[in-house]
């Protein structure tokens, strides 16, 4: 599940001391099967030898952006690198000046029309 608020996450994790809890962006096969490519490529290619960027689109009426899916992908990425997504992370580029960050892991959103949701 996606699209926690900071309160809800925090209401799931106290719950999670008591309670035996899963969760997790995605439960599709495929997915998880993506994320562990994700992270052997970006440990192979090291941060010199390529820039990661996650663009990802879904329907209008999608509550959560970055989605959850984009999301466990930049994490797959940065456990590849050796580093925390939140170190890292560039979740909007609008008003930028200037070259792309060293290192950095770019999300780029779109919402519209009826996209089921691509990545």
């Amino acid at each position: 599940s996606t699209g926690f608020t900071a309160s809800e996450l925090a209401a799931i994790a106290e719950a999670a001391k008591t309670i035996a809890i899963v969760r997790s962006g995605s439960y599709s096969l495929g997915l998880n099967m993506l994320t562990g490519l994700v992270e052997q490529a970006a440990r192979a290619l090291g941060h010199d030898d390529c820039d990661i960027e996650i663009l990802e689109a879904h329907h209008r009426f999608k509550v959560d952006a970055p989605s959850g899916t984009a999301l466990m992908l930049g994490e797959a990425a940065a456990r590849g690198r050796g580093i925390e997504l939140d170190d890292v992370a560039r979740r909007a580029r609008d008003g930028l000046v200037g070259p792309r960050g060293a290192g950095e892991i770019g999300f780029a959103v779109l919402r519209g029309g009826g996209i089921v949701g691509e990545h």
